[in-house]
């Protein structure tokens, strides 16, 4: 059996043959594996994504993909990579296959001069990347749960937008403290209307001009709930508890949902609605798997789901 590699970027890459692979693959298809999401990551949602792809007589049988973003870390801003859409048909799911596509990926991000890579990995791909990626750092973002009536009643709680339209988000978020100016994983103006325009998930934003909070409605594991992706603030001091719990009840009265997640961390603008997810019932939930992520934990202000492919 002769595999063809090859590395795809945007303009080259077929969304409806992979999504067709990749329905096969997980033995199920939806929202989340069409074409119009696969082609949205690489056309649209982001920057820069490269894809390697295997191929036997003409067939896609298996990818990976890389998503190229921007780090900053004690001033120094750099390219990173974030692993994702690793997918093999069953037919061909052996090592020789996976380990070839590896490899390809390997060389296409050695050629771009990146060496930091992190990924949001399922268990079977954890010991791959520690192999091929040397991603030996593994960490579990914290998580907080909780339940909202969606009726901000405390008082002083007025004020609080609820935005839907993504280009009214991306302004907002430029002024209230996005762009390019933190540490962490960094995020323009335009990359972040890019990245909240999936045409599978919905985005809205709850903000009183000084403190504002993304979110998304979920289903996971078949429960409906809110995910908080990501918390911004204006100014470098913390939030009242109640403030933050009434823009949580504006975002799940916009939604219905009234059960919320948070995953990750944010020291500027404190996330503390919720209970805190105790790590042995969390399991590998939001798990990140790096090579220099976790060992920059201390110096970085925040990561959270938004830097994460999934939120």
């Amino acid at each position: 059996m002769d595999i063809e590699l090859k590395v795809e970027y945007a303009g080259e890459f077929n969304a409806a043959r992979t999504s067709q692979l990749a329905c096969r693959a997980f033995g199920k298809s939806g929202a989340e594996l069409s074409w119009e999401r696969f082609k949205w990551t690489v056309e649209d949602g982001y920057d820069r994504v490269i894809v390697a792809s295997a191929f036997v007589g003409g067939e896609k049988i298996g990818q990976a993909a890389a998503i190229l973003k921007l780090f900053s870390c004690n001033g120094n801003v750099e390219r990173v990579a974030e692993l994702a859409d690793l997918f093999v048909s069953p037919d061909h799911r052996d090592f020789a296959t996976v380990s070839a596509i590896y490899r390809k990926l390997k060389m296409a991000l050695a050629d771009e001069q990146i060496t930091r890579i992190y990924t949001y990995p399922n268990p079977g791909a954890r010991l791959l990347n520690r192999r091929f990626f040397r991603l030996d750092q593994y960490e579990v973002l914290p998580l907080r749960l909780g339940l909202s009536t969606g009726i901000a009643w405390r008082p002083g709680t007025g004020g609080i937008s609820v935005l839907k339209d993504i280009d009214e988000i991306a302004a907002e978020y430029d002024s209230i403290g996005g762009g390019l100016l933190n540490d962490g994983l960094l995020w323009s103006k335009d990359q972040f209307r890019r990245r909240i325009s999936s045409p599978v998930h919905r985005y809205l934003m709850a903000s009183d001009g000084t403190f504002a909070l993304l979110a998304s409605p979920r289903k996971i594991r078949g429960v409906k709930l809110l995910l908080i992706t990501a918390s911004l603030q204006r100014e470098s001091r913390s939030q009242g508890f109640g403030r933050t719990r009434a823009l949580v009840a504006k975002l799940c009265a916009a939604t219905g949902r009234h059960l919320f997640l948070y995953a990750g961390w944010n020291r500027q603008a404190e996330f503390r609605p919720g209970l805190a997810v105790p790590r042995f019932l969390q399991g590998d939930v939001f798990g990140i798997q790096s090579n220099f992520l976790v060992s920059h934990k201390d110096q970085l202000p925040k990561v959270e789901l938004i830097d994460l492919d999934y939120g």
